[in-house]
Order: structure tokens, then C-alpha cells, then sequence
């Protein structure tokens, strides 16, 4: 479990170094990086949540593995309890989620949970990354956790959302640039757009083998979308 913390703030730390504000000169580069990857993260989760249809929010894949209404119960209050730690405000008083709320209630909340970060990150800056806060346990960390924290627990949160979305046989939502590659090959490939990019991934065949024809060339002459 240490592990596997250790690789998720290593890659918030990759993806802040990666991002284009860090290629220039910027007074605040931690705090707008993260602030940067707010909306697209709020996009991709929330997404991912409502694709899961209400009668499985009951679902988890082993007996002792959380359920996915626990999972969303999990991602409101880990929103809600980074960004106030983060922007250093307050933390919202709401109902505390719960697994059995449905689905209805835990996507207005998780909706909720975001709109407090997008307000409580609006005006902090780097200035206070040094500051002492109390993180799980008491144990005394600086304010700089709280965002890398934050943005590792996004990464998180989605890749386990999906995960469940696949084992009941669904595909999360688009990124805007996989929708775009995805519209590109439904055009090319002739087929209907009904005026707008394609949010949902099409067929998708993976398998561990690769047959003559795929390693040669061969098949149809015309495009399909979808992923062998």
C-alpha cells in the first residue's frame, strides 16, 4: 500500500514537471499546475461516475473490496478534505456521504465536492507551501502535501473508477483529445457524427496474441473504428 502511495505522488510530481506551465517562468508553478488539471480531472471523474448504471452502485468485485457507491462516498470526502487543506479555507459542512445514498445523491455530492475545490484553489497561490498543516493521524506535514496529495488522488480515483466500469463491461467517458482521434476515424471511416464529437469508445477487441494478418497488413478495405 506504501508502494503504491509512493508511485502515485511520483507521478503528480511527473505530470506537474510535464505540463506546459512548467516550461515557463511562473510565480506559482505548483498551485497552478494543479489548478490547471482541475477541470479536466472534474470532467473525466464525474463522467466516469455517472456512466455506471444506479443498479450497480452496489457492486465491488470481491468481497472485501469497497463498493462503487463507497468508492464516490471516498472521492467527496477526499475532495472536500485536500482542497481545504490546500487553498486553506475551511472545509465545507455537508452531509457526509455515504455508500447507500444512490447514485443520484452521490453525483450531485461528488458535483458538489468539485465546485468546492474550483472555490477554495481559486486564489491560493505558492506562498504557503511551507506551512505546517495536520494531515490523517495527526501527523504534521507541509501544505505542499495537501496538493500533491490532491492531484495524485484524481489519478486515483479515476483509474479505480474505471476499473470497476470495466469489469461490468462499460468503457469510461472520452478524454476531449481521445474523442477527437476517435471522431477522426469515424469521419474517415465514413460513419455518422450526429453533429458533434464522439464521447463514448467504441468497440474494443484486445487480446494477448497477434495474428499473420495484423503483423503483415491485410483485412477490410475500409477503416472500422475500434481497438485490436
Amino acid at each position: 500500500m506504501k508502494r503504491n502511495s509512493n508511485l502515485l505522488v511520483l507521478c503528480a510530481i511527473v505530470a506537474i514537471l510535464a505540463s506546459p506551465l512548467s516550461a515557463q517562468q511562473t510565480k506559482n508553478p505548483v498551485s497552478s499546475v494543479v489548478k490547471e488539471m482541475l477541470p479536466r480531472q472534474q470532467k473525466n471523474i464525474v463522467a466516469a461516475v455517472e456512466e455506471m448504471p444506479a443498479d450497480k452502485f452496489s457492486y465491488k468485485p470481491t468481497a472485501d473490496q469497497m463498493t462503487f457507491g463507497h468508492l464516490v462516498a471516498h472521492m467527496i470526502e477526499s475532495n472536500n478534505i485536500f482542497c481545504a487543506k490546500a487553498g486553506d479555507v475551511a472545509a465545507p459542512k455537508t452531509e457526509e456521504a455515504k455508500e447507500s445514498d444512490g447514485k443520484d445523491k452521490l453525483v450531485s455530492a461528488l458535483k458538489t465536492s468539485f465546485d468546492f475545490c474550483t472555490t477554495a484553489l481559486a486564489k491560493a497561490d505558492d506562498s504557503k507551501l511551507g506551512d505546517t498543516i495536520e494531515s490523517f493521524g495527526g501527523r504534521k506535514q507541509p501544505r505542499a502535501w495537501a496538493w500533491i496529495a490532491l492531484a495524485s488522488s484524481w489519478a486515483d480515483h479515476y483509474g479505480a473508477a474505471a476499473m470497476y466500469l470495466r469489469l461490468n463491461g462499460l468503457l469510461p467517458a472520452l478524454t476531449t483529445e481521445q474523442a477527437l482521434e476517435v471522431t477522426r476515424i469515424h469521419s474517415a471511416a465514413g460513419l455518422p457524427l450526429h453533429g458533434g464529437l464522439v464521447g463514448h469508445p467504441p468497440l474494443r477487441a484486445t487480446h494477448h496474441s497477434s495474428t499473420l494478418v495484423s503483423l503483415v497488413g491485410g483485412g477490410t478495405a475500409t477503416m472500422r473504428p475500434g481497438e485490436i
